[in-house]
């Protein structure tokens, strides 16, 4: 130990502004004053000694650290910050771990050789989706927003749905990310891809159904024929504010009830023919629901209880025949012998038509019968025309 290291006169020598390991100066008296060496720079530990993605910060244990004291990657300095001699700290950024790769890591101190390194270990790990939510949207949304769950995920991951990458943002405190669906990526029902990738490593594939809307059930589901104007309640899934009813292919005015539903008007013109209507719900021009069926059905066989009048002079001119009876309907036609007439639909118990000059030109009779847009028909009721001309001579007796 020279005298410029240690003196009696001088007192311990210190390097540095802060305490370190002592040894005495071999020769002096017990309790003598003691020389204070700086220890060279060491690297004892750095944690994490491995990080999968994003940012964080690493620390670094050991001993021999001045404020002046820089952390190498590589032999790269980075900017450091002191804690105390046996600790500093360094930012790692995203950049860094775009690769799997071991990184030396030692410290600089000014006027000491550089320190022994110690290994940072960059482990990409790929990212991995474990579940989405939602799972399904409905075709026809106004957009949605969708979170990826899973690992590996950081704030240089990027989502993809359908193949077009998204702006993305990232979670810490869940390791999630999420993104925006806008409605052009709705209109139809499909299925879309959903990945992620981060470092240049692309997830797994998770599908996003856009699920077209599904009918469970109609209310009514069956409506007499000829009734008047109703209301039709269409329940199901996958509905949204600008879902329509569509009957036999015609879109209807329709209500978003509060519980989900929907609802339309049914027309008396709707319902004046027996038949099996398809009715179904469609969210845009892409996303329709398959069709569940609604019965129009018949009253039954038309019934004629009477006609008026029952007789009408041969010759006479056109006269206007009215038919009672059950079982019409507004598409209901009265047949004269066999030949159906334009009828007017006054009630369902109640249709009239005119007879034509010709109809009455010769005395008989004519067939009426009641024929029904599905097929069925009224028993016949017969029509007298009764002879118009004069009286046939009477014969003379032969006389006695």
């Amino acid at each position: 130990m020279t005298r410029d290291a240690w003196s009696p006169a001088r007192g311990p020598e210190s390097i540095g502004p802060f305490p370190f390991p002592t040894v005495y100066n071999p020769g002096r008296e017990p309790g003598s004053s003691p020389v204070t060496i700086l220890p060279l720079p060491n690297i004892s530990s750095v944690s994490p000694s491995s990080f999968p993605a994003g940012n964080f910060t690493l620390t670094v244990d050991g001993v021999g650290f001045v404020s002046g004291s820089v952390v190498s990657f590589d032999g790269t300095p980075r900017s450091t910050t002191f804690v105390n001699i046996t600790r500093l700290t360094v930012p790692v950024f995203a950049s860094d771990l775009t690769s799997a790769r071991q990184i030396a890591v030692t410290v600089l101190t000014p006027g000491f050789p550089e320190s022994t390194s110690a290994p940072l270990t960059i482990a990409v790990i790929p990212p991995v989706i474990t579940s989405i939510t939602p799972s399904s949207v409905a075709a026809g949304e106004l957009g949605t927003t969708l979170t990826v769950n899973g690992t590996g995920f950081s704030s240089s991951s990027v989502i993809s749905v359908g193949g077009t990458p998204h702006l993305t943002q990232f979670d810490a405190a869940t390791g999630s990310v999420s993104t925006s669906i806008l409605a052009s990526e709705l209109t139809t029902a499909t299925t879309l891809d959903v990945t992620v990738a981060d470092r240049g490593i692309t997830s797994n594939v998770m599908k996003l159904t856009v699920a077209r809307p599904s009918i469970s059930s109609l209310t009514p589901s069956s409506i007499n024929a000829g009734s008047a104007a109703l209301t039709l309640t269409v329940h199901g899934t996958n509905f949204v504010p600008s879902s329509k009813i569509v009957l036999n292919g015609t879109e209807l005015t329709t209500t978003v009830n509060p519980d989900g539903s929907l609802s339309a008007t049914l027309t008396t013109a709707d319902l004046e023919v027996p038949r099996i209507l398809p009715v179904v719900v469609r969210n845009t021009a892409g996303a329709e629901s398959f069709p569940a069926l609604l019965s129009i059905l018949s009253p039954g066989q038309p019934s004629i209880l009477q006609i008026n009048p029952q007789t009408i002079t041969a010759g006479a001119q056109s006269q206007e025949l009215i038919v009672t009876g059950i079982n019409f309907l507004t598409s209901s036609r009265i047949a004269v012998n066999g030949t159906p007439r334009q009828t007017t639909f006054v009630s369902s118990n109640e249709l009239r038509t005119t007879l034509t000059a010709a109809d009455l030109a010769t005395a008989g009779s004519l067939s009426i019968t009641v024929v029904n847009e599905d097929g069925t028909i009224s028993s016949p009721v017969t029509l007298t025309l009764t002879f118009n001309g004069p009286p046939p001579p009477r014969r003379r007796s032969a006389g006695h």
